[in-house]
């Protein structure tokens, strides 16, 4: 009887502590993304496990920089952030450990190269080089995307970032 008891406590215990825990710490997701019809900021990196300047040291902290004056951007605006990785790789493994080098995100997409499916969206979405590293800033509104800019090449990312990340004006 006692051993029931305990394993009865201890069940109990197991499923309170989670939803305990989720109540103190609410789901990072919702903050960034909550909806369809939400206004929201995209910044989606490409880059390449076998691309020289994909690998460039100084562009994990560039990144980082770019992550978090956006999010701050979108938190003054009451606008979503989401920042996106995508690998141009041959393989799965690869791309995921060159994004991981690169940095925490919401959404990654790797292998098949530039028959990538997240790649092609974006080309769909903003025609342009299929060259790495690359950087490429959305605003969605409803379900239309504009692109305020796209960035190729580490020089181009950190002169954006040494002159403070200049924002075109965010559609309506």
């Amino acid at each position: 009887m006692r051993a029931g008891l305990l394993m009865l406590s201890g069940l109990l215990l197991g499923l309170a502590v989670p939803l305990y825990y989720q109540k103190l710490r609410p789901d990072p997701w919702r903050l960034f993304w909550s909806g369809e019809d939400q206004q929201a900021l995209l910044l989606v990196y490409i880059g390449s496990p076998t691309c020289g300047p994909s690998n460039d040291p100084a562009l994990p902290l560039l990144l980082e920089a770019m992550r978090h004056r956006l999010q701050e951007v979108a938190k003054e605006r009451g606008i979503a952030f989401r920042m996106v990785g995508i690998a141009i790789s041959r393989d799965v493994r690869s791309g995921l450990q060159h994004l991981e080098k690169m940095g925490p995100f919401h959404e990654v997409a790797v292998g098949a190269r530039w028959q990538n499916l997240a790649v092609r969206y974006v080309q769909e979405i903003a025609p342009g080089l299929q060259a790495t590293p690359q950087l490429v800033l959305l605003v969605r509104k409803v379900s239309a995307y504009h692109v305020l800019l796209r960035w190729v090449g580490v020089d181009r990312m950190q002169r954006w970032v040494e002159v403070g990340m200049p924002l075109p004006h965010l559609v309506g």
